[in-house]
């Protein structure tokens, strides 16, 4: 420093600039208003919002083929538009009361994969139905390999997906359904609806920054 009279002083100074700090966001909602099972019964619309099941289904009812889907999301509101995604984990517990598939198993069939994508246009759990499905992307998708095991809880690692959704301030939620639409192929879980399994309902666990 310099003053008028061109004097001198020289001195040092530390800045210590703290880190944000990490935050952990669990999402866990009972009956979830942006919950839509999304059902075709031959050539007619039978999507039901309450569902006490997320059901994944190609399997048919009186000789009818019927397919499910699901569409939800959950309020991500509270994470800035700047912030980092450290990780995101997608929790859901299958249904040991199946209402839908063989009635018995949560998994049903050979080729039960699925493919959980994010939902890139709005909608509405009012207006939703099989022939006015929101669009989805395969970017970042993931696919969730079959299973021959009757019940099986997934942990699933939607960051990047959660990143996309937040970054774009785009938050339209996640489609879930069957890789393979084939008869005879399910994966059915826990709704936020369900009240016979209050600690299985879909999670959502974000860490961020």
């Amino acid at each position: 420093a310099t003053d008028d009279k061109g004097a001198t002083g020289v001195d040092t100074c530390l800045v210590t600039v703290n880190p944000a700090p990490v935050q952990t966001l669990t999402l866990v909602p009972v009956n979830n208003p942006n919950e839509a099972e999304v059902t075709e019964l031959g050539s007619q619309n039978i999507t039901n919002v309450g569902s006490t099941e997320i059901s994944i289904d190609a399997w048919t009812s009186g000789g009818v083929a019927w397919y499910l889907r699901e569409y939800f999301k959950f309020d991500l509101s509270s994470i800035p538009q700047n912030a980092t995604v450290i990780s995101a984990n997608l929790y859901l517990y299958s249904n040991p009361q199946p209402l839908t598939g063989d009635l018995v198993h949560a998994n049903s069939g050979t080729g039960n994969s699925m493919l959980l994508q994010q939902v890139v246009s709005d909608w509405s759990p009012q207006t939703i139905g099989w022939f006015n499905q929101p669009t989805v992307t395969s970017t970042n998708q993931i696919i969730i390999p079959s299973t021959n095991q009757p019940s099986l809880d997934l942990n699933i690692d939607v960051k990047n997906i959660v990143t996309s959704m937040v970054g774009l301030n785009a938050n339209y939620g996640f489609g879930l359904r069957l890789e393979n639409e084939v008869t005879y192929n399910s994966r059915i879980f826990v709704s936020s609806y369900n009240t016979l399994y209050p600690d299985k309902k879909p999670k959502l666990v974000v860490v961020y920054q």
